[in-house]
């Protein structure tokens, strides 16, 4: 079985398809469908919504009932089209200089503890948090009892750790968002696409500032992004102007994060099993250049990972182990020191 769907990932192609391959596997203990998307397809909220509605479906079907799915939202071309429409705009023109300054910026490169060669995912080391479930509630009450983001918390301590680790006052992070804030007269929240956006946002800092002006500082650096990030694309990608921004760039960031909320490795409804693709299935993306650290953090089954991916031939692992427990001691001072700062103070 974990042949057949490796095989299923390397019949996926951007260029001449398929992008989708679906394959039912008969089973002793069941049957199992397995999907195979490719990424520009559906982002990760896109997959959810996939699921969601064939389980409904699913369900509906088997017992006899009529199907009734959610009402449909606005297509990916009808948000292309408004991507399109404010990448040409004046507006986009105001969010240039604000952008400018984040890749323009003088950043050192993070210590190495071997030479510095190609990131592939074939080095991937991975260095995993897991907070438990009281530790997790007790956060999420937190954050929500003083109305602070837990994304903007998780990003602080990223940018703590990274701080004590390197001594660096200016810290240069790629953040990637679910990008479908882009305009209020579109509606899409369910549907299917590749939406996510990656930016990059400098945050200065001194050496010696505690753990709530942190995030007080970051909180503050979080709020000036123009848009939620989704200029920064259109800039680099799609606007007349491009050419003469990819031109001025200086600084790229070494570091990746990634907030994927609530992701269930297993989900039960009406005998039906949602679960993903074992571990042990092969990539066949090792070429791809990944960032130095990338760190991904998701909540699943009422507990908070976090993962450090890191390049294992440039970092040693007791490296990475000692940034993820700077990370840790960061949210305990901030949650559970009943300390919690409130950023608008």
């Amino acid at each position: 079985m974990v042949q057949q769907i490796e095989q299923m990932q390397q019949d996926i192609d951007l260029s001449k398809g398929p992008l989708v391959r679906l394959k039912l596997f008969k089973l002793p203990e069941g049957e199992q469908l397995v999907i195979t998307v490719h990424r520009l397809v559906a982002d990760h909220y896109s997959f959810e919504i996939l699921i969601d509605e064939y389980t409904m479906l699913y369900k509906s079907y088997s017992i006899g009932h009529e199907i009734n799915l959610p009402m449909k939202t606005d297509s990916i071309l009808n948000w292309q089209q408004r991507i399109e429409n404010y990448a040409f705009s004046p507006e986009i023109l105001q969010e240039l200089e604000y952008w400018r300054s984040q890749v323009n910026a003088e950043i050192k490169k993070l210590p190495r503890d071997r030479n510095i060669i190609p990131n592939k995912a074939a080095s991937l080391g991975i260095e995993r948090l897991v907070f438990n479930e009281q530790e997790t509630s007790h956060l999420i009450f937190k954050t929500t009892q003083q109305s602070v983001d837990i994304k903007t918390l998780q990003v602080s301590a990223l940018v703590f750790s990274i701080n004590r680790w390197t001594g660096f006052q200016r810290v240069l992070i790629n953040l990637e968002g679910h990008g479908r804030q882009i305009n209020s007269d579109i509606d899409i929240k369910r549907s299917v696409g590749w939406f996510s956006t990656q930016y990059p946002v400098l945050f200065e800092i001194d050496h010696l500032i505690d753990e709530f002006d942190t995030l007080k500082k970051v909180s503050q650096t979080l709020e000036s992004v123009p848009n939620n990030g989704v200029g920064y694309g259109m800039l680099k990608y799609i606007s007349d102007l491009k050419e003469h921004t990819e031109c001025t760039v200086k600084s790229m960031p070494e570091i990746h994060f990634n907030y994927l909320g609530l992701i269930e490795q297993t989900v039960n409804l009406d005998g039906i099993s949602v679960l993903q693709v074992s571990s042990k299935v092969k990539s066949f993306f090792e070429d791809i250049t990944i960032y130095p650290i990338q760190i991904n953090a998701y909540l699943n089954e009422g507990r908070l990972v976090i993962e450090f991916n890191y390049n294992e031939q440039e970092f040693h692992r007791k490296t990475i182990s000692k940034l993820a427990e700077t990370y840790k001691a960061y949210f305990m001072t901030m949650t559970f020191d009943e300390l919690i700062y409130n950023v608008d103070t």
